[in-house]
């Protein structure tokens, strides 16, 4: 399903999970496809995701890049069984949609195939939950440009695939702990000096 480039806007229906057999749904403005069961959602303006997103059980990569997401997301999205790669705000385009999405879930530390999480400008607050540490498969954590607040959680270190962490341009505060320091792979992490 290609519905690309119709700035396309307000919620999208619920009853749009209900299409079983869909593998590919393009809603926005995407070069090349990554594989089968994507969403592409991005450079419109949907306010609000289907709660059935859930039923969507093969998707795997969500894109939401510039829709002017308001609220939280839907409980539905965190029951996706494969979701693997979830991107959301990036950037605002020429059309200035930008997210306004709130706090940061610690159900994205539920997510059982989460492997990649882009929420760069996304417009997420609050802390970033302890059990993103459960995220065993999480291999890219890019929070640059949020509103986050509170400590960075040690528990990031229990996330051993984490090659690519981004909290930069928060408003985190408290001291980076010695265990998340102190990850091997910690040397491509991009952390800034945390406000106190």
């Amino acid at each position: 399903l290609s519905l690309s480039s119709n700035r396309l806007s307000g919620e999208i229906p619920d009853a749009f999970c209900e299409m079983e057999s869909l593998q590919v749904a393009i809603l926005g403005n995407v070069t090349g496809l990554v594989g089968f069961d994507d969403m592409y959602l991005d450079c419109n303006h949907f306010t609000k995701l289907p709660e059935g997103m859930g039923r969507l059980k093969n998707m795997f990569t969500l894109w939401m890049e510039a829709t002017g997401l308001e609220g939280p997301l839907p409980d539905g999205l965190y029951d996706c069984p494969v979701l693997g790669s979830i991107q959301i705000g990036t950037c605002v385009t020429t059309a200035g949609y930008k997210n306004r999405i709130g706090v940061f879930s610690e159900r994205f530390g539920d997510m059982p195939y989460l492997s990649s999480l882009w929420a760069l400008n996304a417009g997420f607050s609050g802390n970033i939950p302890r059990n993103i540490g459960n995220a065993q498969y999480l291999t890219q954590l890019l929070l640059h440009s949020n509103d986050l607040t509170g400590n960075l959680p040690e528990e990031l270190a229990n996330v051993t695939e984490l090659t690519t962490l981004d909290v930069r341009l928060n408003r985190l505060s408290g001291e980076i702990p010695e265990r998340v320091m102190n990850c091997e792979q910690s040397s491509g992490w991009m952390l800034e000096p945390q406000q106190d």
